[in-house]
């Protein structure tokens, strides 16, 4: 009879202890990150950005509400422009951005602009 020889399997009696005899190789995980499919929103952006050579001819300087790849609001003003997209298209998904020669800042969230006002959708 075999002594045990760690102390795993010393918790062990020793009849029910077993020896590794093979190695077993797994395939290595795949790491990769697929690519997520696009938002709503995310099309939206995209549609703005494509459309940036047109708005900069005849919205330079305004706000634009984009939605189904068309200008649905603008204006001067962001929130004004975006209660009037939600008016006209329903509080679905849409970008709103600033068409100027400026990099955008900030992100896109109206929530902190339009907490604490009164709701426009009633």
């Amino acid at each position: 009879m075999r002594e045990a020889t760690s102390r795993y399997e010393s918790q062990l009696p020793i009849d029910k202890v077993e020896i590794m005899s093979e190695v077993i190789e797994y395939p290595a995980p795949d790491l990769s990150l697929a690519q997520a499919p696009e938002t709503a929103w995310e099309r939206e952006r995209r549609a703005f950005w494509n459309l940036m050579p047109e708005l900069r001819r005849t919205h330079y300087g305004q706000y634009v509400a984009i939605h189904d790849g068309k200008v649905v609001a603008s204006g001067s003003e962001r929130v004004p422009v975006a209660m009037e997209a939600y008016l006209r298209v329903g509080y679905l998904p849409l970008y709103l951005g600033h068409v100027t020669d400026e990099p955008q800042a900030g992100s896109n969230s109206l929530a902190a602009d339009l907490a604490g006002r009164e709701p426009f959708l009633k």
